[in-house]
């Protein structure tokens, strides 16, 4: 998908920053936009604008996907602390970079379980099968990655092990 900069609405900073979305703007032009591209053009044109002591925060490891640019996002806003503007406009211009390369505009959910998050994303990588693999007897198989929501044991049902459940059967 292309940048959509019509359904942005950029808070107010400076023009070099808002030259910076124009500019991405007019050289992505109507192809579809990728996390390469997004980086290429953000380390061309904003890295420049920002002090020495904080380019770090562009070095990404690995392939650049729209997670690694939505965490430079929350690096950036961490860094400029809501007093740096540099730094939040950085973090503006990346977030409508990261949210406006489709329509209707991505909407970035945090996890409810990081740790899970993290393991289902790793399992990925690794081509682990993480849809529904069960475990035990087949009258009470469990499914292996479902957790209790209050514990590391496997869930049982509603989505707690047999030692939070009220159902005093269970047990």
């Amino acid at each position: 998908m292309p940048l959509y900069l019509d359904d942005a609405v950029p808070p107010p900073m400076p023009r070099a920053f808002l030259d910076v979305l124009l500019d991405g703007y007019t050289s992505f032009g109507d192809e579809a936009v990728n996390p390469a591209m997004v980086i290429g053009l953000l380390r061309e044109r904003l890295l420049p604008l920002l002090p020495d002591v904080h380019k770090s925060l562009f070095d990404l490891r690995g392939q650049t996907s729209w997670d690694s640019l939505w965490i430079l996002y929350a690096n950036l806003a961490t860094a400029s602390g809501g007093t740096d503007k540099q730094l939040g406009a950085s973090a503006a211009v990346v977030s409508i970079f990261v949210r406006h390369t489709t329509r209707p505009p991505r909407e970035v959910e945090f996890p409810a379980h990081l740790e899970l998050a993290s393991f289902a994303r790793m399992a990925d990588v690794l081509g682990l099968p993480k849809a529904h693999p069960h475990v035990g007897a087949q009258e009470v198989a469990t499914p292996l990655y479902a957790f209790c929501r209050y514990c590391w044991l496997p869930q049982r049902s509603r989505g707690v092990c047999e030692n939070h459940s009220t159902n005093s059967t269970s047990r």
